[in-house]
């Protein structure tokens, strides 16, 4: 994998599309990078996105160019992030990939004449065409990641339609795509999206992910459960995907399963309200009211607006009391009645034996 995607990549895991917390951002002091991209993805990685951008004010490198419309993006700055984008891919395209002589020329980096041995300090001087491809497909998945996080889907699909001609096996494009068509409803499309990235890129965990969400929603609970399962595989700390497994295993009927990747989930969020209430639904519908009260008790504490839990609750307490008066029906209330038979038998046998010790 080039070196670029997988920084891409790690960014987007990082700190993810579309987080736009607004908390406060750290100030990194010098000293930092002196490549202008390098720098904007350094300052990028550690959450300075407004010092990103301001560091970037006027960059001249197509890469620096990217990383700005990132930042801009990440500030929902979503027309000047796509104007970034756009011109990142119009100056990559515009380049003298043989000679290089703007490179030469503005970054005063060797060109042909020294075999493109790069002196400059900015990735411009760079000579070599597939990172020069690689960067303009990042670029265009970017700036359609802009336009879907825009709420314009049709010009992300767009424009994720002509970059997976250009990049067929792009698996970030395509589970975009993926995304994006299950926006709409379109189930059929999106699958097929999203198998074309787990063919591209096998342990893509966002693919694998949408994979089993969307075989849920077509109500296909086995193969749900088994692509959830191999996203597990792949992403261990998935919490969510985690109770979206225990779910497709309880519409499968596999309720201890179901249970037991609930309370898996528990290892790792101790309070959330879904995974107590899913924990407590399937120990209910086993008849174990013991766990299911307690798990229900608990979501309904976590989450007091959960009606489900509540009424689950009332129900599993209900049973509970249920029980109890069958017992006290039919064993406790027959305590006196055996008692005073024992006792009776007891005088009877007493009585029994005295008559038959008499002379």
């Amino acid at each position: 994998m080039h070196a670029f995607y997988a920084v891409t990549l790690a960014l987007q895991i990082s700190f993810g599309h579309g987080d736009h917390s607004g908390g406060p951002e750290p100030t990194i002091p010098p000293p930092l990078p002196a490549d202008e991209a390098e720098r904007g993805r350094f300052l990028l990685e550690r959450g300075a996105v407004s010092q990103a951008i301001a560091l970037s004010a006027a960059p001249k490198d197509p890469h620096a160019m990217l990383v700005r419309g990132m930042a801009r993006a990440r500030k929902q700055k979503f027309v000047e992030a796509e104007a970034d984008f756009a011109a990142a891919i119009a100056a990559i395209a515009a380049r003298d990939r043989t000679g290089c002589a703007v490179d030469a020329r503005v970054f005063g980096c060797g060109g042909a004449e020294n075999g493109g041995a790069t002196r400059g300090r900015s990735s411009e001087c760079r000579c070599d065409a597939g990172f020069w491809e690689s960067l303009a497909a990042e670029a265009a998945y970017e700036r359609a990641y802009a336009e879907f996080d825009a709420g314009d889907l049709k010009k992300a699909e767009a424009s994720l339609r002509a970059l997976t001609e250009k990049r067929p096996r792009h698996a970030d494009a395509h589970a975009l795509a993926a995304e994006i068509a299950v926006k709409r409803g379109d189930f059929d499309f999106a699958l097929a999206s999203a198998r074309n990235a787990v063919g591209a890129k096998g342990d893509h965990k966002w693919a694998t992910h949408l994979v089993g969400q969307i075989l849920f929603k077509q109500k296909k609970f086995v193969e749900a459960a088994a692509a959830y399962q191999r996203h597990i595989e792949i992403d261990p700390e998935c919490h969510e995907g985690r109770i979206e497994l225990a779910r497709s295993l309880r519409e499968t009927g596999r309720l201890k399963d179901a249970e037991r990747e609930y309370a898996s989930s528990l290892c790792y969020h101790l309070d959330d309200a879904d995974a107590h209430f899913g924990a407590g639904e399937s120990a209910l519908a086993e008849g174990r009211l013991v766990p299911a009260i307690y798990h229900l008790k608990r979501a309904a504490e976590i989450r007091p607006n959960l009606k489900p839990a509540v009424d689950l609750l009332a129900r599993a307490e209900a049973a509970v009391g249920d029980r109890y008066a069958f017992v006290w029906k039919y064993f406790v209330s027959w305590i006196p009645a055996a008692v005073i038979a024992l006792a009776s038998a007891i005088v009877l046998i007493r009585l029994r034996r005295r008559i038959a010790n008499r002379p």
